[in-house]
């Protein structure tokens, strides 16, 4: 079955910003670490390479794409740090052309699409993918996710590359395909495939044509969503916490995957009595050994609660004679969003050990 935007209707890019806007508070406390400098960045990374055929059909779709682009992706830096780059292919020469390497300048991109071309009648997207995935000109970075968008009312033809060597120059990237496409009936069997094999989708250009904000955002929404879902990660372990004496101890289990996001968190404070069950995961986020995630929980038993994590895994347990010791930062809310209990900052695990795996 083909997969369009009105299957993704549920999705917007207010609620992966809610879904983020917590970890990326925590996120920042643990840049402050200096660990891992890569996870300085609070959000997740997206590269969103855009492929547009210059075929002569294409004038009307390439004029939205350019009036709606900086709009959409100012909603979308709620949520991620987001890259544009931008290939043409189908042109009097075929032959796919970066012109806009990955930037962060929507001004820039909005002109390089202004620049593109309406007079082919070659349309060559598997090339075009491969093209965009390898050109070194296209600066992909290697910490973020990417997502191949392209945009055309014909199927693929005159390509060199097969449909199954763009996907696997797709597998190699990790890189998820969504086909702005034509609904006809040889367009959407061309790059179907493609969007099957990568865990992307096709989305309808003469939808686009009457709402482009509207499918551009919920295109670039389902493109960031998938590249949240992808993270994954794994965390386990607990000890007591440099508070108190050592008054506080907590486990936890954190996991993200092809399920979604799942765990459980324990905090006891046996000064005060107080405790915290977290029962739910929103979102992690894990790199090499720092990771980030929220969820909610009881409070002494009374729901409404929620809690804000950042472990740092420096793979020593807590025996400071082997070197650092591993580091955990938990803030607890009420309904109000007022903090009810934390640890203040990190603070160092001196008994027990924390795995980022």
């Amino acid at each position: 079955m083909t997969k369009t935007e009105a299957e993704r209707s549920t999705l917007s890019l207010a609620a992966i910003a809610v879904r983020v806007a917590a970890t990326s508070l925590m996120v920042a406390a643990a840049a402050s670490l200096g660990a891992v400098p890569a996870f300085a960045q609070a959000l997740p990374e997206a590269d969103i390479i855009f492929v547009v055929d210059e075929s002569g059909s294409m004038g009307d779709e390439q004029a939205s794409l350019q009036a709606n682009i900086i709009q959409v992706a100012n909603d979308l830096a709620a949520s991620t740090d987001g890259r544009y780059g931008l290939v043409g292919y189908g042109a009097s020469n075929p032959t796919p052309v970066t012109e806009q390497p990955l930037t962060d300048d929507l001004t820039a991109f909005a002109t390089a699409v202004g620049g593109l071309t309406i007079n082919g009648a070659t349309e060559p997207g598997y090339d075009a993918t491969i093209h965009a995935l390898t050109d070194p000109a296209i600066g992909l970075r290697s910490t973020a996710g990417t997502c191949i968008v392209l945009a055309t009312d014909e199927p693929s033809n005159g390509d060199a590359a097969t449909a199954q060597e763009a996907i696997d120059a797709l597998a190699v990237e990790g890189a998820f395909f969504f086909g702005l496409v034509q609904f006809n009936s040889t367009t959407p069997p061309s790059y179907q495939p493609l969007a099957d094999a990568s865990g992307g989708a096709l989305f309808d250009l003469d939808a686009f044509n009457t709402d482009p904000a509207g499918v551009l955002n919920a295109l670039l929404t389902t493109c960031v969503e998938s590249i949240v879902a992808s993270s994954g990660g794994k965390v386990t372990g607990g000890g007591r916490l440099d508070i108190d004496d050592g008054s506080v101890s907590f486990g936890t289990v954190a996991m993200a995957d092809e399920e979604g996001a799942r765990g459980n968190l324990q905090v006891n404070d046996h000064v005060t009595g107080a405790r915290f069950h977290g029962s739910t995961v929103d979102i992690l986020f894990a790199l090499e050994n720092t990771a980030s995630w929220s969820g909610e929980g009881r409070w002494n038993g009374e729901e409404g609660y929620r809690f804000e994590i950042t472990v740092v895994d420096n793979r020593n347990g807590n025996s400071k004679k082997k070197g650092i010791p591993d580091t955990v930062d938990i803030t607890i809310r009420d309904a109000f969003d007022a903090v009810i209990w934390s640890t203040g900052g990190p603070v160092d695990l001196t008994k027990g050990n924390v795995v980022v795996h």
